[in-house]
């Protein structure tokens, strides 16, 4: 079974996911109302309207927690793994780049992307490889923090360990937060501290929530506070504290699941459909917006469609692309480990 849905066991892992979705599309969902003046009669919703962007850090805190948990395992191996990660990520992006590249022939949508990188910024972008600009599908721009993460992790924690690998992580993203690098392939950037969080939270598994919970409302509440100004930090301090914060209140909802709490089916279901959401989003805010164009409404009223077509065609997208590519995964690295026994024997 792949990663992602393995963990799924830990289905509050999957109300994280959804809730780290939901936060990235309803900021993003303001940039569907044109002209721009009329972003300002949207309702303000707080931590979601104005830092929705950090459902992405939260994001990368939930891989590094996944990732700890496949690459510690003891029938771990370099080959399923990769198998099951190219399954897992590529194809899915290819299929929404290209619906981007065909609007961009038909309709000249993304074209600022477009030339900001240019045909080997499109090439890099299918293979995701790190790259200075955002690539043509700006929401790719995570998925080189993610892929370069893979890497390292499995290169790193099978032969260190976990603690070293969070260590390095932790490292390096002390080291780019400290020092105006050159460009580093993302080697010293900020999502390396999130992944690192990730793995302490995986290593923490089995903590009390009654430890976990104050630990992340105080972490959480104390980050959320330097967004907004109202306690002067370093955005460093702020990063480290929201990070921290995030990986304690996976531990504490996890020890609250094992101690029986469901997490709603509606938040599972949102969260298996994250990464179809956070993809194809992007591709529903201008298909929307060019309807609003022709019938017109109130921008809060198109806020909302913008938000439940994205939705909505995330989980088909799930339904229809994403599960059938990890089940075809799932079995064939299976065949391959049987006939991997069968020869050994």
């Amino acid at each position: 079974m792949d990663a992602m849905e393995k963990a799924a066991k830990y289905q509050s892992i999957q109300l994280l996911r959804a809730l780290a979705a939901i936060m990235v599309l309803i900021f993003h969902s303001k940039v569907a109302i044109w002209p721009r003046e009329q972003r300002e009669t949207l309702v303000w919703i707080p931590g979601f309207s104005d830092f929705g962007d950090l459902g992405v850090s939260l994001f990368f805190v939930i891989s590094g927690f996944i990732i700890a948990n496949v690459v510690s395992k003891s029938d771990f191996t370099i080959r399923d793994y990769i198998w099951r990660r190219f399954w897992r990520i590529y194809p899915l992006y290819w299929l929404v780049t290209c619906s981007g590249l065909f609007m961009l022939w038909k309709r000249n949508w993304f074209r600022a992307e477009f030339e900001e990188i240019g045909s080997w910024g499109i090439i890099k972008g299918f293979l995701i490889v790190p790259q200075k600009a955002f690539p043509f599908w700006n929401p790719g721009w995570t998925l080189e923090h993610e892929v370069l993460f893979y890497a390292i992790a499995a290169v790193v924690a099978p032969l260190l360990g976990l603690r070293f690998l969070a260590g390095l992580l932790f490292a390096m993203a002390i080291i780019g937060m400290t020092f105006n690098l050159p460009w580093d392939f993302h080697l010293f950037a900020d999502p390396q501290l999130y992944f690192a969080a990730g793995i302490l939270a995986y290593l923490a598994v089995g903590a009390s929530w009654r430890r976990a919970i104050p630990l992340a409302a105080s972490l959480l509440a104390y980050s959320y506070a330097c967004y907004y100004g109202a306690i002067p930090m370093p955005v460093q301090i702020t990063e480290f504290a929201f990070a921290l914060g995030a990986a304690a209140l996976i531990v504490a909802l996890l020890d609250i699941e094992a101690n029986g709490w469901r997490v709603p089916k509606v938040a599972v279901a949102v969260g298996d459909a994250s990464y179809s959401l956070y993809l194809w989003h992007w591709m529903v805010i201008p298909c929307v917006t060019t309807i609003r164009d022709h019938v017109g409404g109130t921008a809060e009223l198109w806020r909302w469609i913008v938000i439940i077509s994205s939705v909505s065609v995330a989980l088909l997208s799930y339904r229809l692309i994403e599960k059938p590519l990890i089940g075809f995964a799932h079995r064939t690295s299976i065949r391959y480990s049987l006939r991997e026994t069968s020869r050994s024997t």
